[in-house]
């Protein structure tokens, strides 16, 4: 096997002081004098316990349990420190996500990996309006992980913890997390822990409603049926997505609104027969499930980008996995500056990390392979250009086109691994 950059261990301790300062730069530049989105959900609570509706505005459309994890955050936290508290908080919880779908060996493919999925573009944009994505990835890997435990060793403790933790996700986005939780109790036949879930989830919207004396559970369903069409004060063209594209070219109408979430619920249906699985094929899967939806955002690309850049790890490198790189690095807005350098930069990285140390005429076939992905990479923006000039929006595009590349790199990854497990080995 070539000795390659990207191969070689450090200590952990090394790994993880790297690793924050590839953060620092992010946290700084993001630490705004608000915590924008996460105060969103941390007001919730405050103004509903100053007699006001949260719902009013419609700018507030989570249940107000899982709402309640950001108010105890936000009132523990000094106000001058709480953007920053929030966005260290999200990225610590997608790196809590990226260690349960994938092992991390302490290599500088791993520190490289982190970083890209840190600074992806998806991410950025969730850190730039300190959306919940990071906490909510947490919650869902200590549900994961709680599942898989008491699978196997029937713990009580896991169920109850694992179940608060899926309550309070499904409260804050049940169209992002809901199909990956469905996945992986239908696979581990975990039925337990769904009724558990459902209990803690309807005690708490009992307790919220009775002790405020109106019923805010059927006022924030109301809501979310209403996103389904949707998004408040937008057409569904303005959101990210396939359906977006779809409608576009269709229009908005009634059948549009229900069929998407008719397709989830046929791939849930079918799922029935699965048997367990690896907890990186239910997340691909759950995630793009979620993708699915109607109401879609960019940052809530962030899981399935990680879980397709830690695949990257695996199998050897080709041209497209620097078109990837690119794409995920600089999906939008090909003309700045700031973003070309940075996808540049991450390019060059890859590059130096996988041609042989002591073979140094790989770094010309390694070459070869960064001039072939940047020409797809140039090739697809062009595409982006080209159907925006159509009516269709640049960002549903790009979005898109970046679901199906991180398919195309999940299922080559899976077939080069079915592939090596066939070979016959040497005697």
């Amino acid at each position: 096997m070539p000795r390659t950059l990207g191969s070689k261990r450090v200590s952990p301790l090394a790994f993880w002081i790297s690793f924050a300062i590839f953060v620092l730069p992010l946290v700084i530049k993001f630490n705004w004098s608000n915590a924008r989105d996460s105060a969103v959900y941390a007001n919730a609570l405050s103004i509903l316990l100053s007699g006001e509706n949260p719902y009013e505005g419609r700018t507030f459309r989570a249940g107000l349990f899982g709402a309640s994890l950001f108010f105890l955050i936000s009132r523990l936290t000094p106000d001058s420190m709480e953007a920053a508290v929030f966005i260290i908080l999200g990225i610590s919880g997608l790196v809590l996500f990226i260690s349960t779908i994938s092992s991390i060996k302490y290599r500088m493919y791993d520190l490289f990996a982190l970083g890209v999925i840190v600074w992806s573009s998806t991410n950025r944009e969730s850190l730039n309006t300190i959306q919940i994505t990071g906490l909510l990835l947490a919650l869902t890997s200590i549900s994961i992980f709680s599942i898989n435990k008491f699978y196997v060793d029937q713990n009580k403790a896991f169920l109850f913890i694992g179940s608060i933790a899926a309550a309070i996700a499904i409260d804050l986005k049940p169209h992002l997390v809901l199909p990956s939780l469905i996945l992986v109790l239908i696979t581990r036949r975990c039925y337990k822990f769904l009724g558990v879930t459902s209990l803690i989830w309807l005690l708490a919207h009992l307790v919220i409603d009775l002790l405020s004396g109106r019923s805010w559970t059927l006022e924030w369903l109301k809501l979310l049926l209403g996103l389904a069409s949707s998004s408040p004060g937008t057409t569904r063209s303005d959101l990210i997505g396939f359906w977006s594209i779809v409608s576009t070219i269709f229009g908005d109408n009634y059948l549009l609104n229900i069929f998407p979430y008719i397709i989830i619920l046929i791939a849930l249906a079918l799922s029935l027969r699965m048997r367990f699985i690896g907890n990186e094929k239910i997340m691909i899967l759950g995630f793009s499930l979620s993708l699915f939806t109607t109401y879609t955002h960019y940052y809530d690309y962030v899981p399935i980008i990680a879980i397709c850049v830690m695949t990257l790890l695996d199998r050897e490198s080709d041209f497209l996995h620097y078109c990837f790189l690119g794409i995920i690095m600089l999906s939008q807005n090909v003309e700045s500056a700031e973003g070309l350098f940075l996808a540049l930069g991450v390019l060059v990285a890859f590059l130096t990390l996988n041609f042989d140390l002591e073979d140094y005429i790989s770094l010309f076939t390694e070459g070869r392979k960064l001039l072939c992905g940047v020409a797809v990479f140039l090739i697809l923006h062009w595409f982006f250009d080209y159907f925006t000039t159509k009516g269709f929006t640049q960002s549903s595009i790009s979005a898109f086109c970046v679901l199906m590349l991180c398919w195309v790199v999940f299922i080559r990854a899976q077939n080069t691994s079915i592939k090596s497990l066939n070979q016959p080995k040497s005697i």
